[in-house]
């Protein structure tokens, strides 16, 4: 991506990044720590493409608030949360809701593995 290769102050604005992001690729993972730790932005880049979500903060991987609204536009999302919230009810009856499959990225207690 050329993200990589840009100046620190791109890689730190949001439009710039998220026009990136649009673009294809993984761009989001040369963002700055802020831009991947920013509530607005990283709903922005999961709805472009869920899997992008690897690169977010383990702050916002951890956020209740945020893990819930992504993983009710995609349930596939709940693999990159916290492990405290793929075994939280709420977040994981939302992201199987969205999408059964999402069913293997809860925890073994809620899978009934435990």
């Amino acid at each position: 991506s050329a993200l990589a290769y840009a100046p620190e102050t791109l890689r730190g604005d949001p439009a710039f990044v998220l026009e990136a992001v649009q673009c294809g690729g993984q761009a989001i993972r040369y963002a700055s720590e802020d831009l991947r730790g920013d509530y607005r932005v990283m709903k922005r880049v999961a709805a472009i493409n869920p899997d992008l979500l690897k690169y977010a903060s383990q702050e916002l991987l951890a956020s209740r608030v945020f893990v819930l609204e992504v993983v009710r536009n995609n349930g596939l999302s709940l693999q990159y949360a916290d492990e405290a919230l793929r075994d939280d009810d709420e977040v994981a009856t939302a992201a199987v809701r969205q999408s059964g499959r999402a069913l293997r990225f809860a925890s073994p207690r809620l899978r009934g593995d435990a």
